[in-house]
């Protein structure tokens, strides 16, 4: 028999590379850690699908895939956007039933920068079908080059739920004749459903409106068990909010931000269910619930929701039951943008680092953006997060194998 293979029984000569680290680029909990899985992004958002593979979107138009540890070198696919500020390829989204249903949802800015588009393509493997691209929404024209929004996520109805921003403009949020600063919903063909709250008082396009009064609301969870779903929506010089997403309800801005004291509010007007002034942070950012059932973390963080700061670089832990703020999972990130959370308990996150200051040049592309996972160890327990690979070899070949865990050094390898 010719050719490389396995030989029972044989020892091959080896060096076996074996590496620690604490990786103390952020702050953790006692008992837990993270490490990196992908670094060099230009990050937006993420979706896990139900195979393990981890979809990340880059702002300037890229998806691209991490799988089995290890970020893959061709893109998904790859979308024609206008990048500029906040604009680009913002959000991500999978079919509830994929890969079955293969389709995978993009929120982007087209390439003349005249609107936000939302399109599905079909998977086929790690790659996106050539001409499989379809017109799923067009939001109305934009006004200014922030406060996109766009997240995006299938609720326990089975509907496609989409947030708009307002542009930098207020007053689009609470007019039924406009779609920015909003909650939609959608078929997952993009139909509009008839049990929308606003289906027989707005017209056309516009009877996708779910809720209302919001001013950049970037990231959405759904919870599960449940099936409510949270919005973050990004506020101005003074509030940060959590909103509970109803059918029909106003979220007051530009009127309101924050909690109403004595204010006047409108109609069907929602307080925000968590809501933390600028003392605490600028931007809150990322949303994601953890099972009921609990996963790898301890049993205090089953059913809780996850949220971030961008500016400040910490993710929150938040009792949607409450409303009580509980003690961060992670300080220190640098600049979260994402959360996700997989069924079965696995924590992701995006950092996009980059320049930070909030510039056009800043805004508009990162180079240094990485996507971490957190694990739950207890103890000083080290953790193997990377085995070596698997492959055929031939006698008298130099084999060189890699093992890299975390834990508190010293670790000892036998």
């Amino acid at each position: 028999m010719t050719g490389k293979h396995r030989k029972p029984g044989h020892l091959l000569p080896a060096l076996l590379l074996l590496c620690w680290s604490s990786l103390a680029v952020a702050q953790l909990p006692p008992g837990f850690i993270q490490y990196e899985l992908a670094n060099g992004l230009n990050p937006t958002d993420m979706a896990v699908s139900p195979d393990g593979r981890i979809f990340i979107t880059e702002k300037e138009g890229l998806v691209l895939i991490v799988q089995d540890g290890a970020l893959l070198p061709d893109p998904f696919c790859i979308l024609s956007v206008d990048d500029f500020n906040e604009r680009g390829l913002g959000h991500i989204t999978l079919h509830p039933a994929f890969p079955d249903s293969p389709y995978v949802y993009l929120y982007h800015t087209v390439p003349d920068g005249s609107h936000n588009r939302v399109v599905r393509v079909r998977a086929d493997g790690n790659f996106s079908i050539p001409g499989s691209e379809e017109i799923i929404y067009d939001c109305d024209p934009k006004l200014g080059s922030v406060h996109h929004a766009g997240a995006m996520l299938f609720g326990n109805d089975g509907k496609l739920y989409i947030s708009t921003g307002e542009n930098g403009f207020s007053y689009p949020a609470y007019d039924l004749s406009n779609d920015l600063g909003k909650v939609l919903r959608l078929n997952p063909d993009g139909s509009i459903p008839a049990d929308n709250p606003f289906f027989t008082t707005a017209t056309g396009k516009y009877r996708a409106i779910y809720a209302v009064g919001f001013r950049n609301p970037f990231s959405m969870g759904v919870q599960p068990e449940t099936g409510r779903i949270f919005n973050c929506d990004v506020g101005g010089t003074d509030w940060e909010e959590i909103n509970d997403v109803l059918p029909g309800a106003d979220y007051g801005y530009p009127r309101l931000e924050g909690y109403v004291t004595n204010q006047a509010v409108p109609l069907n007007y929602k307080d925000p269910f968590f809501a933390y002034d600028h003392t605490n942070g600028c931007s809150v950012i990322g949303a994601a619930f953890y099972p009921v059932a609990g996963g790898g973390f301890p049993a205090q963080y089953a059913g809780k929701f996850f949220f971030a700061d961008y500016c400040k670089g910490y993710i929150a832990v938040l009792n949607p039951e409450t409303g009580i703020r509980e003690p961060d999972l992670v300080t220190g990130a640098k600049r979260p943008v994402s959360i996700r959370i997989t069924p079965q308990g696995d924590f992701y996150y995006l950092a996009r680092a980059g320049l930070g200051g909030g510039s056009e040049e800043d805004n508009t592309a990162s180079t240094d953006g990485s996507l971490w996972r957190v694990v739950y160890v207890g103890g000083n327990a080290p953790y193997v997060y990377s085995h070596p690979k698997s492959g055929l070899y031939s006698e008298g070949d130099t084999l060189s194998l890699q093992v890299l865990a975390l834990g508190n050094a010293p670790l000892s390898y036998r």
